[in-house]
């Protein structure tokens, strides 16, 4: 059965990544999934997902990498623009069974193409938990690792020397590694069988080079959500 969504949103994001101040924004939201499993959404871009098994979900996507201008924060005077790029990605996501009362899951999410040079690659391993919390409500619990190549720390948290000069910031050259930790909390509540109200709040713990990085003002940034949305 082909199933949509649209909605409105209300975020509180960092300003850029390792900001020390977030901005708040008002956006909407369209997803919709075909019965033959192809989607469209605002998170992943264009992609089809399938379930060749039993608690197993399979998919590839092209979505969007992040940009960056020098407005979106005064620490970013003289850093220049990051681009957004098309992003290829693969996914999977599998069941491991009940937990503690909750549904426990391993995802893995593999990205390339972003950064000034289209190389930038990412790979993320994390964790859920979700259980129901009442007849309507449910919770769900993240903890996630993401790694990212050099091509991609370069690009969001280096500085090269024509960026230095520019900056004032020392020149910092970056390698691959891990990127960050995340640690993320939702809570959705089914306000009708088409209405849905959901609260997302998730902390990353920038690691390694990038938590190195002269750009970087905080090594935890927080970010939230909060929406709703119908289904038609």
């Amino acid at each position: 059965m082909d199933v949509g969504q649209i909605g409105a949103a209300v975020l509180s994001t960092p300003r850029y990544m390792g900001a020390d101040q977030n901005r708040l924004r008002a956006l909407p939201y369209f997803s919709y999934r075909w019965a033959n499993g192809w989607f469209i959404d605002g998170l992943n871009g264009v992609g089809y997902a399938g379930s060749p098994a039993p608690g197993l979900r399979l998919g590839a996507h092209v979505g969007v990498s992040p940009d960056r201008e020098e407005s979106d924060d005064p620490a970013l005077d003289g850093m220049g623009k990051v681009n957004r790029e098309a992003e290829p990605g693969i996914f999977a996501q599998q069941r491991l069974g009940v937990w503690l009362g909750g549904n426990l899951s391993v995802r893995s999410h593999l990205r390339y193409g972003s950064g000034e040079d289209r190389h930038g690659g990412q790979a993320e391993l994390g964790l859920g938990w979700g259980t129901r919390i009442g007849e309507r409500s449910l919770m769900n619990l993240g903890l996630a690792a993401n790694w990212a190549n050099q091509a991609y720390m370069q690009t969001y948290f280096g500085v090269t020397r024509a960026q230095s000069a520019s900056s004032g910031y020392e020149e910092y050259e970056t390698r691959g590694g891990l990127r960050d930790v995340r640690l993320s909390l939702t809570f959705i509540q089914l306000f009708s069988p088409t209405v849905t109200g959901l609260l997302t709040v998730s902390q990353t713990h920038w690691q390694g080079e990038a938590a190195d990085s002269p750009l970087v003002r905080d090594t935890r940034n927080t970010l939230a959500i909060a929406a709703v949305l119908y289904r038609f």
